[in-house]
């Protein structure tokens, strides 16, 4: 990635030159986070596809699953073409940023800590007080979004408020530290299965389904 722009290079065609990926259709977010991993980055800043002058490419239509490393272990098309109209623009969030936050135990639940601002070798937890920020911070760290989980950390103590939270820019630079006795935990999901649920509460038994007096739309 340079500059935002995607380039691909193959030794079959082109003469090991460099060309801008060609975009047939748009481009998805599992296929922004792959690229960005590739670069180091935990992950995507913004991801568009946009009309450009035509270009000549050589790779189109990448589609990844979003657990690859790296975009040659996606899918996508590999043939010549002189008038690509379609150009990807990815921008990745910069590392130094996502490694100002770490959940602890971890992986993916516990209390959200960030870099103390003065010291960088110590880390004060932060409350997560909506899902909102929840959110943006589990996607800052790479997993596909979070909630904000009830108390973690209680008893006074140093603790990052977080002023706004709903982007990755956001999360490390409006906040302060402040004297509080809690801080709420976090719990991030990635998509799998077995990670999202959704509690149905029982219906009383005066409520249960009964055919004599309830009956269906026609």
């Amino acid at each position: 990635i340079e500059q935002g722009e995607v380039m691909t290079r193959s030794s079959k065609f082109g003469g090991g030159r460099t060309f801008a990926l060609c975009a047939d259709g748009d481009i998805t977010e599992a296929t922004a986070r792959v690229a960005c991993r590739s670069q180091g980055s935990p992950a995507v800043e913004t991801v568009e596809t946009r009309s450009s002058m035509a270009f000549e490419a050589i790779v189109h239509s990448v589609q990844c699953q979003g657990e690859e490393e790296s975009l040659d272990q996606c899918y996508y098309e590999l043939r010549v073409t002189q008038a690509c109209g379609t150009a990807v623009s990815i921008h990745c969030v910069d590392p130094s940023t996502a490694d100002l936050f770490r959940i602890t135990p971890g992986p993916k639940a516990g209390v959200l800590e960030r870099r103390h601002p003065e010291d960088p070798g110590a880390w004060v937890p932060v409350d997560v007080d909506r899902s909102a920020v929840a959110m943006a911070v589990c996607n800052l760290l790479g997993l596909l979004g979070g909630v904000a989980d009830g108390a973690a950390v209680q008893g006074e103590q140093l603790v990052w408020t977080m002023w706004r939270c709903i982007s990755f820019k956001d999360c490390p630079l409006f906040g302060a530290l402040e004297m509080r006795y809690e801080a709420r935990g976090i719990r991030c999901y990635d998509g799998g299965p077995d990670e999202v649920s959704i509690a149905v509460p029982a219906v009383p038994p005066e409520e249960a389904w009964d055919e004599a007096t309830h009956t269906l739309p026609t």
